[in-house]
């Protein structure tokens, strides 16, 4: 009896857990939406006021749509200039939000209890972005990740205006940098946390569309939606985008960054000066931009275009190179950023200068070419030559500003060894043009090798040219295989059958091209080898593989082809045929 009544109770106690275990899986499914959107409003400073315009905004867009996307935000406020409401009152301190969907988006208030109390926190320092997305991931787990910046923005300063990046805590005292790598760091971790790429990154900030800022993220989101100019006092316009997401997952890229641009452009419309675009980098198949290839040869042809205007033109010193930059477009209505030009009407006024040279407009023209398709849509009003990507250029050279924590090794764009004592970074040159030097010292180099595995069937062919190069074209037996705009790098091609291949590594300047390596492999099968009574068939080709007596009967009586132990078999002589043509011999003796 006792005994029936243990196995009662233990079966009871199973089909409890197993309800238990049922229910956590429907949780866990229930939370995976298709989007979790991450807002990032660092409001303790003096745009406190605007949070709850914004957040009233997101709140009528997503009404009550909740099945598609999860809105989280984390929100600091600032006391002395209002701070921020929510159903229990003002606020200033640190806390997360999970919109619930009730919000009446009109009310100047947030229509939830935080989810979240966290106190007064740094919002300039890098772990509490790191630790918003943890608590995300962790709770709101969804497919795509969006994250949207909300502060002042910095771009990437001069003197006057020291900390290049974005964020900035008045309690604090804080300013999230971009030259000592805290931006980086914080969008990189982030990253780490929700354990994918954003799907995009906004910045609801001034002057962040600048080469100098997306080096920095081109390779953690997808998609980075920003301004070159000044973003006005009530911000972005959280509208039709907020719609969009609620209602079904995103279908691409360009239609959501058109929707974000389009709510931007249709509650400003011309009447301030303002710029919004989005810049699409990434290397997914639907991609309606650029890859992420595509953006680092950006980068090299932005090298070469400083490289060959203090080379070929003199430098910034030259009358006709001076003219363009004081003719570029600048991006703001005053003087505050007026260092911050667009990069695309710079190349354009270079390429239409009578007396520039060929090789600076050749460059100057691809630079417009990958800004054309990299961000597929940009508004501006005020601004008539922006093409929504800037970069710093001052009017007058030796006026840049370097912190003193800006070296290569934390924020790798434009430390050079000439001007502040770093090693150099990934774009020194464009240091080195602004501040005005006028002689160019980089040795030409070009280098490749060339090197066969007879096993795995695969030519390794690695190449390191100097940023006078700007492409790389590989060749086997006359036949292209291989072309990149990226000029160091390794390439793996795999030999699918047996004979003889002869390799060409050509290096192309903008003017000529060059054979920089040649070589010729011989792919035959692999021998097998015996050790230790085991005959060992390593050739990564070799997909046929028999075994024979001396008189012709085959024998599979063998756990691993490919490592015949032979002390299974008798002595005698025996035949080993790879792929029914090649045979090798084996006179077992134990």
């Amino acid at each position: 009896m006792l005994k029936n009544v243990l196995n009662q109770k233990g079966g009871f106690m199973k089909k409890l857990f197993l309800l238990i275990l049922s229910l956590m899986l429907l949780v866990s499914f229930v939370q995976a939406k298709p989007f979790a959107l991450l807002v990032y409003i660092c409001g303790d400073n003096n745009l406190s006021s605007a949070i709850n315009d914004d957040i009233d905004e997101i709140e009528n867009a997503y009404g009550n749509m909740i099945s598609n996307l999860d809105i989280l935000i984390c929100v600091d406020g600032n006391a002395d200039y209002g701070g921020y409401i929510d159903e229990g009152g003002t606020r200033s301190d640190t806390r997360y939000y999970h919109l619930s969907g009730t919000g009446s988006g009109t009310d100047g208030k947030i229509n939830d209890v935080a989810a979240v109390v966290k106190g007064e926190r740094n919002m300039a320092d890098p772990q509490t972005l790191i630790d918003f997305a943890d608590w995300v991931q962790k709770n709101y787990a969804a497919t795509n990740y969006g994250l949207i910046l909300w502060n002042h923005g910095a771009g990437w300063g001069k003197g006057n205006m020291p900390l290049k990046g974005g964020m900035s805590d008045d309690t604090d005292g804080d300013f999230m940098s971009g030259a000592s790598g805290e931006w980086r760091t914080a969008l990189e971790e982030a990253r780490g946390q929700v354990g994918k790429d954003f799907y995009f990154i906004g910045c609801d900030m001034c002057v962040m569309s600048y080469m100098e800022v997306l080096w920095d993220m081109y390779d953690i989101s997808q998609m980075m939606v920003v301004s070159e100019a000044n973003v006005p006092f009530a911000g972005w316009y959280y509208d039709d985008f907020i719609l969009s997401l609620a209602t079904s997952a995103p279908t691409s890229h360009a239609w959501l960054g058109h929707l974000m641009v389009n709510d931007y452009k249709t509650y400003y419309g011309t009447s301030t000066d303002n710029t919004l675009t989005y810049n699409v980098v990434n290397d997914l198949k639907e991609t309606n931009g650029i890859s992420r290839a595509e953006f680092v040869y950006l980068k090299s042809q932005i090298f070469s275009l400083a490289q060959y205007l203090i080379i070929d033109e003199g430098g910034r010193s030259a009358t006709d190179v001076q003219t363009c930059i004081d003719g570029a477009q600048e991006m703001s209505s005053g003087t505050f950023y007026e260092d911050f030009k667009d990069l695309y009407h710079f190349c354009y006024l270079l390429n239409a200068n009578g007396t520039i040279g060929v090789r600076v407009k050749g460059y100057a023209v691809n630079i417009m070419t990958i800004i054309d398709k990299m961000n597929p849509e940009d508004w501006q009003s005020g601004f008539k030559n922006a093409h929504g990507l800037g970069i710093y250029l001052p009017d007058d050279a030796n006026i840049y500003y370097f912190e003193a924590e800006y070296t290569a090794s934390t924020h790798p764009w434009g430390a050079s060894a000439a001007y502040n004592g770093s090693t150099n970074g990934a774009c020194w040159t464009w240091t080195n043009f602004i501040y005005g030097q006028t002689t160019f010292t980089l040795a030409m180099f070009a280098n490749s090798t060339i090197d066969y595995d007879i096993t795995e069937h695969i030519s390794t062919i690695k190449y390191d040219c100097s940023p006078h190069y700007v492409g790389i074209r590989i060749l086997r037996n006359g036949e292209i295989i291989y072309e990149s705009p990226i000029v160091s790098g390794e390439y793996r091609d795999r030999i699918e059958q047996l004979g003889k291949f002869d390799y060409q590594v050509v290096a192309f300047t903008m003017t000529e091209k060059n054979v920089i390596a040649k070589s010729s492999v011989v792919s035959s099968y692999a021998e097998p080898v015996m050790s230790n009574n085991v005959i060992y068939i390593t050739d990564k080709l070799v997909t046929d593989i028999a075994f024979y007596d001396i008189a012709g009967k085959r024998i599979t009586e063998f756990d691993n082809v490919r490592a015949i132990d032979t002390k299974k078999i008798p002595n005698g002589t025996y035949y080993l045929v790879l792929n029914k043509t090649d045979t090798h011999r084996f006179d077992i003796l134990k």
